[in-house]
């Protein structure tokens, strides 16, 4: 009877494991070659994603869930199985984090209660430190690396602060470089509320993504937009192609499209 019990607590555990994974399920009509959006079904807002070899891993916002900063894993993009939670400290409602490997550490930041914070593990599987306020009034932090190998957080309305070696506290106050892609003044939206800034360095260029127009106005609302630079500080150049995804009308299937994480995948794409 003891085994038994045993044997329903872990066939329960596996059951209730894989339940929460995000796997294709509905073949997409084209055929093999294709996948059916969306790929997350249901509340996984504002994803950061980290390739690390031939794995992908996501951490979203987690808002007031806990245990928080759910990390999923995939080897596709399109199948995803949860890790581990980073977060079980309470601390305020979770928005977007960023997820980032440096030195063969990980680390998220992430803001609650219009503060910044960092968790950090030597293994993406944890366990996971306690939070770290890094008394960062702002939320959406973006880390970067410069050509120097030194560290600065991003963070919304256009500003970075300069990151301890260990990039576990700030050094200096935040400088503001960037403005953001001025939104014509004819579309709908809620508001310019620039955000969930990310950064990545690809050849001679560093390109930070931004969403601009709001998370809760209209459907047409919510954008991302890109900029370049040859220095980690700026000066910023828009793209031409701006905004570069944006939900055109409330006729299309997918509204209020923003907050996205450029990346390359295991075969430089």
């Amino acid at each position: 009877m003891y085994k038994n019990k045993n044997l329903l607590i872990i066939l329960f555990f596996l059951v209730a494991f894989l339940a929460n994974a995000q796997y294709q399920t509905t073949p997409n009509k084209k055929g093999k070659g294709y996948y059916t959006n969306p790929i997350f079904g249901g509340d996984h807002p504002d994803p950061s994603i980290l390739r690390d070899g031939d794995d992908y891993y996501v951490v979203h916002s987690s808002f007031e869930y806990y245990p928080g900063l759910l990390i999923w894993h995939s080897k596709d993009l399109i199948n995803w199985e949860p890790v581990t939670h980073a977060l079980h400290k309470y601390i305020g409602s979770v928005w977007a984090p960023d997820l980032v490997k440096y030195n063969n550490k990980y680390y998220i930041y992430f803001p609650a209660n219009n503060e910044i914070y960092v968790v950090v593990a030597d293994s993406i599987k944890g366990p996971w430190s306690e939070p770290i306020n890094l008394k960062i009034n702002n939320i959406d932090p973006g880390h970067v690396v410069d050509e120097n190998g030194k560290r600065y957080l991003y963070s919304a309305s256009g500003g970075y602060v300069a990151l301890s070696d260990d990039g576990l506290s700030v050094i200096g106050e935040t400088k503001h470089v960037y403005d953001g892609w001025p939104i014509p003044r004819e579309w709908s939206i809620e508001c310019f509320c620039m955000e969930g800034p990310k950064l990545m360095k690809k050849d001679d260029y560093y390109y930070l993504t931004v969403a601009e127009g709001g998370t809760a106005g209209p459907a047409t609302g919510h954008m991302i937009i890109s900029a370049r630079s040859k220095s980690a500080f700026g000066p910023w150049e828009n793209s031409p192609y701006n905004p570069i995804i944006r939900t055109k009308n409330n006729k299309e299937r997918w509204w209020s499209k923003g907050h996205g994480t450029p990346f390359e995948d295991a075969e430089g794409n």
